[in-house]
């Protein structure tokens, strides 16, 4: 038997000397392919110790008074003979009495990344209010050099409109530059990078995520795009105001009231307090009450016309939006009598249809009002003010108009549209990576020694009859066209197979905006418009930036502009010389006119679907006793040999106790990162021009190092040592057509020459044609043991 110790926010659990604890452990399970999974342990108990009562605060008695929520779970970790195991949360679950005495606890155990769910709660994408540090000075001039900039940038403006437009048409809404119409600036949303959004959810909940995929183009260059109204109407951020210069003539007391001590700093702070009336002798109230409330006024305003947004915060939580224009003073809290006031603090922020600049005054009262006997009324005040001149830029705060969505559905729809896992590394990191790349990075581990034998299940795969990838069905007339030609939506991919299996089913919570590439013009925009031509607010979209692409159109910023660039926003990316596509299909690209063959399903799913539906692949189901060390080191995508085959790890359940695991393997038909020279990446195919690719190289599991050489053709590698997962940039030159001479076919076969000479000349001017390019990147891998093994990269370059 094992020592088993459970830490719960550092401090052990006494546990009972027989009981069990299994850990149930799956990271992609294909009953489920489109879960993301962790560790969690059935339910077990332990004893109500005076330590673990003193841990879990008596939760069977509730008249105690306990300064923690059961609700939420708690920072636990498991250990085995003193060796880490997991880390995660524990919950406890009920207690159990017995003749009137309490026996034990109930608890469970969860791993990282339930506690990863829990931090995003039910939270929507508005609620997360760093998005509004992102800054864009919103300009007409602005957003029109954005339109034609395809550098990296937080806020984007993709062409995506709310009315139709045409080209060459002679129409009043031709956009051609033969054209009177032009697609304006102020109608187009902005869009956030996918990049930039997961770091604000860093800074947000306090964690840290970690993966070369984040570097990635097929990343970095996709863009959320912020629309939730039918038009665009600017709105400047949300600007705190600060209340902290108090008025001229200082704070307003009556000497005749108890509470004159009140002190106006950043919030106006409310509290359940009695305010009296100091002098009985002038008069005996019959009656006597307490109201508090705030007016804020509004003046010096730069431009009256603008409308302005005041958001009130109660103890941190948004109250009310007070809506105004121009001088007005504005009630911004309800009355409160002192009877059940519970203490309140307020803050104010302040936006605004456009950048002003204008004077806030904000007064707290305090009144009194004491009615005598014979019905005389007496009111008395105490007033507490700030005055403060505020200047608010003209910079687009994008939560204004990022879609209704929970954080925790954004999060596991980008997961799912790129099949990334994520798993705890522990202290709030999570690493996020393509599930292939995660599977390469295991170890291969020979368990043969320690299966049971006796019994080992050898079963079919259960393979789905149908495989379904879809994006939402969007409303938008281009995608409504393609649906009732094709009777299917744009972008979407569908298998179906002979077999008795059931539905796999991956649903983005995106739709998939198919572009319209204009005819005799490499110009698309995308319409949000249905089939009735009207405007209407979309499903969250999702698109990627392209290069910057030569497009003769006009635009008007305030004046008429003929462009003759822009950047194309959709479905396709440039990556690592190619293109890469945000469908499932491989439909035409509306942008490229050819189809989208390296897309999700080819470059995400199709390596672990492929292995699952080899024609060799079985379903293994075996228990063996695995010693400690091996228990608390093996990881999900370490791959298993057991004899002469070799199986990845679909889940297993580990009984800690007693070091037994059941697993539930399916066989494993490809490459590792450390199986020698053998290329495990597809070939990178970029074009014929002179440029620097950045590569991802994994390091598999227990390796220190890795040292990256090249073909003697390449100029450059940066860097050529790493100790953990990292994007190389690597640099080749131009693949350069060749002019030269082209020899007589009388030289060639040492024939006399026409002119008798007997000189060997070179008759005339020619091209010669070169070939592709070939470039080898060598990975040398050096393990904790010193040992080295390596895989290779190919680069062939177009002629």
């Amino acid at each position: 038997m094992r020592s088993v110790q459970v830490y719960v926010e550092g401090q052990r659990l006494e546990l009972f000397k027989d009981e069990q604890i299994t850990i149930q452990s799956e990271q992609q399970n294909i009953k489920d392919i489109q879960s993301v999974k962790t560790d969690f342990s059935q339910t077990f108990t332990i004893p109500t110790t005076p330590n673990n009562n003193k841990i879990f605060k008596h939760f069977y008695e509730s008249s105690i008074d306990a300064n923690i929520d059961h609700n939420i779970r708690r920072k636990a970790h498991i250990e085995i003979d003193l060796i880490p195991f997991r880390k995660g949360e524990i919950q406890i679950e009920k207690s159990q009495l017995k003749r009137g005495q309490a026996e034990s606890y109930s608890v469970t155990f969860y791993g990282e990344v339930v506690a990863l769910k829990d931090k995003f709660g039910d939270e929507l994408l508005s609620d997360i209010s760093e998005l509004s540090n992102e800054s864009y000075s919103y300009t007409a001039s602005n957003v029109l050099a954005t339109v034609q900039d395809d550098t990296f940038g937080a806020i984007k403006f993709p062409l995506v409109l709310d009315r139709t437009v045409s080209y060459n048409t002679g129409d009043s809404d031709d956009i051609s530059h033969s054209g009177s119409g032009a697609i304006h600036t102020d109608e187009l949303f902005p869009a956030i990078n996918m990049l930039t959004l997961f770091n604000v959810l860093q800074t947000r909940y306090g964690i840290t995520f970690s993966g070369t995929f984040f570097s990635d183009d097929r990343f970095k260059r996709a863009y959320l795009h912020c629309k939730n109204a039918n038009e665009f109407q600017f709105i400047t951020k949300n600007v705190d105001i600060p209340l902290t210069s108090p008025l001229a003539d200082g704070a307003n007391f009556n000497t005749s009231l108890s509470v004159s001590d009140y002190v106006y700093d950043s919030s106006v702070n409310i509290s359940n307090q009695e305010i009296t009336y100091l002098f009985p002798s002038a008069g005996t109230y019959a009656q006597q009450f307490v109201e508090h409330y705030v007016e804020m006024i509004i003046t010096d305003i730069s431009d009256a016309t603008q409308t302005y947004y005041i958001d009130v915060f109660n103890n941190g939580v948004i109250e009310r939006v007070i809506q105004g224009q121009g001088n007005v003073p504005k009630s911004l809290t309800p009355y409160y009598n002192n009877q059940g006031l519970n203490n309140n603090s307020f803050t104010f922020r302040v936006r605004a249809t456009d950048g002003i600049t204008f004077t806030s005054t904000i007064a707290y009262y305090q009144k009194f009002t004491g009615i005598a006997s014979n019905g005389a009324v007496t009111n008395l005040f105490n007033v507490f003010g700030g005055i403060d001149s505020m200047n608010l830029p003209q910079d687009l705060d994008v939560t204004q108009y990022i879609p209704n969505m929970k954080v925790l559905d954004f999060f596991k729809g980008v997961l799912n549209m790129f099949n990334l896992t994520c798993y705890g590394l522990g202290n709030d990191k999570y690493q996020i990576e393509p599930l292939d790349d995660w599977y390469q990075k295991g170890a291969v581990i020979d368990i043969t020694p320690h299966v049971d034998i006796d019994t080992i299940d050898v079963n079919r795969i259960p393979l789905y009859k149908n495989i379904d990838f879809q994006y939402k069905p969007s409303k938008s007339v281009t995608n409504e066209a393609f649906r009732d030609l094709f009777s299917r939506d744009f972008g979407n991919a569908r298998s179906s197979f002979d077999y008795d299996g059931g539905e796999y089913q991956i649903e983005l919570p995106f739709t998939n905006l198919m572009f319209n590439r204009f005819t005799d013009t490499d110009l698309q925009v995308g319409f949000n418009v249905d089939t009735s031509l009207n405007s209407y607010v979309p499903e969250p979209s999702i698109f990627y930036m392209y290069e910057s692409t030569n497009a003769d159109f006009n635009m008007n910023d305030g004046s008429h502009q003929a462009l003759t660039s822009y950047v194309p926003f959709g479905q396709d990316v440039k990556y690592q010389g190619g293109t890469s596509s945000l469908n499932f299909s491989a439909d035409y690209s509306t942008l490229l006119n050819e189809p989208s063959q390296v897309n999700l399903f080819s470059s995400f799913y199709y390596p672990y679907l492929g292995n699952l539906y080899n024609l060799k692949n079985r379903n293994i189901k075996l228990k063996a006793i695995l010693p400690v060390s091996l228990i608390t080191s093996l990881q999900l995508n370490d791959r298993l040999v057991i004899r002469d085959k070799r199986y990845i790890i679909n889940s297993m359940n580990t009984n800690v106790t007693n070091g037994e695991v059941s697993l539930d393997l399916i066989q494993d038909f490809r490459a590792t990162l450390a199986e020698t020279g053998v290329p495990i990446v597809d070939i990178i195919k970029p074009d014929n021009s002179a440029q620097c690719l950045d590569i991802r190289v994994l390091l598999p599991k227990n390796c220190v190092s890795a040292s990256i050489s090249g073909s003697s053709n390449i100029i450059s590698i940066t860097p050529t040592t790493i100790t953990e997962d990292s994007t190389i940039t690597v640099c080749i030159p131009e693949n350069v057509v060749v002019t030269g001479q082209i020899l007589t076919e009388d030289e060639l076969f040492n024939l006399a020459l026409e002119d008798g000479s007997g000189n060997d000349v070179l008759q005339e001017e020619g091209t010669v044609i070169p070939s592709e390019e070939a470039y080898i990147l060598t990975i040398t891998y050096t393990f904790l043991n010193g040992s080295t093994a390596s895989s290779t990269q190919v680069i062939i370059q177009e002629p």
